[in-house]
């Protein structure tokens, strides 16, 4: 009978959640040609399709714009810690209301070079506040150059993806996340999180809730191994825009528990 019910659920969730290429997105990230910034602008694509997918800015104007698509991925990328960090201040009531109202946002702080050229380094960095009181740091340059899967993470975060991926050197070790409230989905080789999911519950008349993700990730093009990379940022941009918006969560359990009324009810008929 149990096995019964979770097959349902499943079916269910399958019936009803939205396809990743049905979400609307929004990039928030550098436009720049460097192949660090291209490689991520080519996971958009791998996960979304040329054209399913719309660049903006760090500007107010363009997260508003934001506010109003499913899916929000912002990113570091090759952009300074200064500006990066003048984005979130100015923007962090705006992404956490925009979770609270239900979306689903990946922030990525990328990566802390340890000369310091794009802003980061052991010598001028200092932590990150984020959102939702979580932080990103570096605060050894030498640690967190190889990344690994958490045990029991999403399957689907990983598939083609491969479970370790290490930094090209120490240069491009992650940023990791600390955060009270986060599951863990991928850890350094000290075992701090890089990459880790939130879900936000906003106790509103709607009773709405969103999705963050964290991570401190580096760019495809500095990874190794690089094709497997660049698949583990897709399969994570897919992964974030298939969970479900606040209103399927209410059809799912609806659904769920008329196909499980429906079971018992023929169960018992079946008895009798």
């Amino acid at each position: 009978m149990h096995l019964d019910r979770f097959v349902l659920s499943l079916v269910c969730i399958a019936a009803v959640s939205s396809p990743a290429d049905a979400a609307t997105v929004a990039y928030i990230g550098p436009t720049g040609t460097n192949a660090q910034d291209v490689s991520n602008t080519g996971t958009l694509n791998a996960a979304f399709g040329s054209g399913g997918w719309t660049q903006l800015t760090y500007t107010v104007a363009d997260v508003a714009v934001a506010s109003t698509y499913d899916v929000m991925y912002v990113e570091r990328g090759t952009s300074t810690q200064a500006s990066f960090v003048t984005f979130l201040n100015t923007n962090r009531l705006a992404l956490e209301t925009f979770v609270n109202n239900g979306g689903r946002l990946f922030l990525n702080t990328g990566y802390s070079t340890l000369n310091g050229s794009a802003g980061f380094g052991p010598s001028n960095h200092s932590p990150i506040n984020l959102i939702f009181g979580a932080s990103a740091d570096r605060s050894n340059g030498a640690d967190g150059t190889t990344g690994t899967a958490v045990v029991g993470a999403p399957p689907a975060l990983f598939v083609g993806a491969g479970t370790t991926w290490a930094a090209g050197s120490a240069d491009f070790a992650p940023d990791y996340i600390v955060s009270n409230a986060d599951t863990p989905l991928i850890l350094d080789n000290n075992l701090r999180p890089v990459l880790t999911v939130q879900r936000v519950y906003n106790n509103g008349p709607n009773g709405d809730s969103g999705f963050v993700f964290f991570g401190g990730l580096a760019p495809q093009s500095l990874l190794t191994p690089s094709a497997q990379a660049g698949q583990l940022r897709a399969n994570i941009l897919s992964y974030v825009a298939s969970l479900p918006e606040p209103g399927e969560w209410l059809l799912l359990g609806l659904g769920g528990c008329a196909l499980i009324f429906a079971l018992h009810r023929r169960r018992k008929l079946l008895v009798a």
